[in-house]
């Protein structure tokens, strides 16, 4: 008896195995990871607002944070409506998430704020993508440090000396990183076999 591809696929969508095919396994972690973003950036936003109506930050401020997100939602939802395969989706909601992970980490000195911005990036681990793994810890890790540095530096420093609390929250969102790339590489070679 001879397995081919198609015949081990096949075989698979018999037996109820119904992510056996890459492209069904890109689809349903596409929709995954849409439903994540939604769920985080809607989180944010209450943050947001709760933060306006305390006084924190000004109305104006809550509204450029707003508008930031729900473009950053929206446009890997249009996306995954028009092809709900495509791999490329997680790069440009990641974009998003930079972009918003970096108006909300300058605006708030809480570090749960940083934290919760890389809870989005834990369940894109189910594209069991190395490459995308590592460019997004990367990248985010550098973004959380580069904000702590910035501030700190005279741009809005932090109040109270928290400066080295932030640091040790970046280092903390460093390993948390470290351990989604090493998870996604263990989960591919996973796959993989």
């Amino acid at each position: 008896m001879v397995f081919t591809k198609e015949r081990i696929v096949m075989g698979s969508e018999k037996k109820g195995f119904r992510y056996a095919d890459r492209e069904a396994q890109i689809q349903r972690t596409n929709r995954f990871m849409v439903v994540g973003y939604i769920i985080y950036y809607l989180m944010a936003l209450i943050i947001v607002w709760i933060s306006g109506f305390r006084g924190f930050h000004s109305f104006l401020y809550c509204g450029i944070l707003t508008v930031t997100m729900v473009v950053s939602w929206i446009i890997p939802m249009i996306l995954y409506a028009r092809n709900k395969k495509s791999p490329k989706i997680k790069y440009y909601a990641f974009a998003g998430l930079m972009l918003s992970s970096f108006f909300l980490a300058w605006a708030f000195n809480g570090y749960y704020v940083r934290f919760m911005a890389g809870l989005p990036l834990v369940g894109c681990i189910l594209f069991f993508d190395k490459k995308f793994a590592a460019i997004s810890s990367v990248l985010f890790t550098a973004l959380n440090l580069i904000v702590n540095v910035v501030r700190e530096l005279g741009a809005q420093p932090y109040p109270n000396g928290t400066f080295m609390d932030q640091l040790t929250a970046t280092l903390a969102i460093a390993v948390m990183m470290a351990l989604v790339y090493l998870t996604t590489r263990l989960g591919s070679q996973f796959n993989r076999d």
